[in-house]
């Protein structure tokens, strides 16, 4: 299943194979538990602020108790804007330690309306750009996902792959 997610998505339905978690209020009373040893069910989360960020309104402390709730219903992507730039991070935990259990994560605010610049590099960021507006398009397979980050023009900017928790 491939999704091309422009950057300013405000996705809040889960495609098929998706779980997402539905914390509304910062406890995990909301979310709904994810089944677990389900090889094919990718979980995500879609948030407005990232917790982590290399733009100008950098790492944002108050979502740590989010990401804690999150990482504790096994969720493998975080997708978040707010930060008009894209990037992405290796699988943090909470305190952004890099963790074989931590959540991937992108920020993609280049949906068009201005690019911010670089205000710091913080641990894990493993790629950055502000020179394009893009959409991120996610292919979800089985027990795997991957991600190109797609400028205007349809130049994959940035291609990876992870295996889901």
């Amino acid at each position: 299943m491939s999704t091309a997610l422009p950057a300013t998505s405000q996705d809040r339905s889960p495609s098929p194979g998706v779980s997402t978690i539905g914390i509304t209020d910062g406890t995990d009373r909301d979310a709904t538990p994810s089944p677990k040893g389900s090889a094919s069910l990718h979980r995500r989360i879609t948030v407005h602020f990232p917790r982590y960020s290399s733009g100008p309104h950098g790492n944002n402390p108050s979502m740590t108790g989010f990401w804690k709730i999150a990482l504790k219903h096994d969720v493998d992507l975080a997708l978040a804007g707010h930060d008009h730039d894209y990037e992405r991070f290796a699988p943090l935990d909470a305190s952004g330690h890099r963790s074989s259990n931590g959540i991937l994560s992108f920020v993609v605010g280049t949906g068009g309306k201005s690019l911010y610049q670089r205000a710091s590099t913080p641990r894990g960021s493993r790629h950055f750009s502000n020179d394009t507006f893009g959409v991120l398009a996610l292919t979800l397979d089985e027990g795997t996902f991957s991600w190109e980050f797609r400028g205007l023009r349809g130049v994959v900017r940035d291609p990876g792959s992870h295996a889901c928790h």
